[in-house]
């Protein structure tokens, strides 16, 4: 935790960071502080949903096709999932993205194109 390049979120970094080059520097009473600190962090962090990097980029990009289908596309309620999800199909083969589990399982496709994408 003492090092920037420790692998956290910038929060938690900010958070504990300073608390950690205290114990190193070995002030009285700091590692039972990082020990709380720490706990307390962990227990904010299990409130939000587990993110995996490899795929974020890809489920945030799915809601961004979503978003650019809405604006353009006009099918009707009935049909409007089924053809996001073959415009979403298009884009992912044009672009030469592997996305073969969507086609196994499109409820997965559906969940990563509802992703909220606003600002």
């Amino acid at each position: 935790m003492s090092d920037d390049s420790s692998g956290v979120d910038d929060t938690t970094l900010a958070t504990l960071q300073p608390i950690a080059k205290a114990v190193l520097a070995g002030k009285p009473e700091a590692t039972k502080l990082l020990s709380r600190v720490a706990r307390a962090r962990a227990a904010e962090l299990r409130n939000h949903e587990r993110v995996l990097p490899r795929t974020e980029s890809l489920r945030f990009f799915c809601g961004v096709l979503r978003e650019i289908f809405r604006n353009w596309a006009q099918p009707t309620p009935d049909e409007a999932w089924y053809r996001c999800g073959k415009f979403a199909l298009e884009v992912l083969t044009i672009a030469d993205v592997d996305h073969a589990d969507f086609i196994a399982h499109p409820e997965r496709l559906r969940k990563y194109l509802g992703t909220d994408v606003s600002a």
